[in-house]
């Protein structure tokens, strides 16, 4: 019985860092630009399914494409993987998604 509970939380460690990465990874389109804020959507979409768009704040310090102060060259529609502030949507940085 513990050699269950072990192997139980051993592969709850191991799937633990690996959820939370993916998160950060996903890809996303840019479907609206207002102020200092970006409205996303997911890159892949089911057909028959709906998506709120998600929020995220961009900051002078937000690394945009590799630059700071950077974020007049995002442009709707671009493809992009954004990596959070703890506990935040403010974006530390965008990146282009490899496509």
């Amino acid at each position: 019985m513990p050699t269950r509970h072990l192997l139980f939380a051993f592969i709850l460690f191991l799937c633990m860092p690996l959820g939370s990465c993916t998160h950060e990874n996903d890809a996303h389109v840019v479907e609206e630009i207002t102020g200092d804020t970006l409205f996303v959507a997911p890159s892949e979409q089911k057909p028959d399914e709906q998506y709120a768009l998600t929020k995220i704040r961009v900051t002078t310090d937000t690394i945009v494409y590799g630059k700071t102060d950077n974020t007049a060259d995002i442009q709707t529609g671009d493809t992009i993987q954004v990596t959070f502030a703890k506990d935040s949507a403010v974006a530390i940085e965008i990146r282009r998604a490899d496509n």
